[in-house]
């Protein structure tokens, strides 16, 4: 199994909003989920300094080729 990990940086209290979406999303499959040895993706909320917040996205993948092949498909591209 490989995780990558992407993070963002927003203000205090917009990380509710980047968290609602992904919930929203759940109940819809993304190409991403749809992708052979995708295994499922978490969102955290870091707070760091004074007014800042990170939302870090955590996804999971069965195999270093199939995150690959997720990058080269062309769902991801278009994205």
């Amino acid at each position: 199994m490989i995780i990558e990990m992407k993070t963002w940086t927003v203000t205090e209290g917009n990380s509710e909003h980047i968290l609602k979406k992904f919930e929203e999303r759940k109940a819809k499959p993304s190409f991403m989920e749809q992708q052979p040895g995708f295994l499922g993706r978490e969102a955290l909320v870091k707070k760091t300094t004074r007014g800042n917040e990170q939302v870090i996205m955590m996804v999971r993948w069965a195999s270093e080729e199939a995150l690959k092949a997720w990058k080269k498909s062309p769902d991801h591209i278009a994205g």
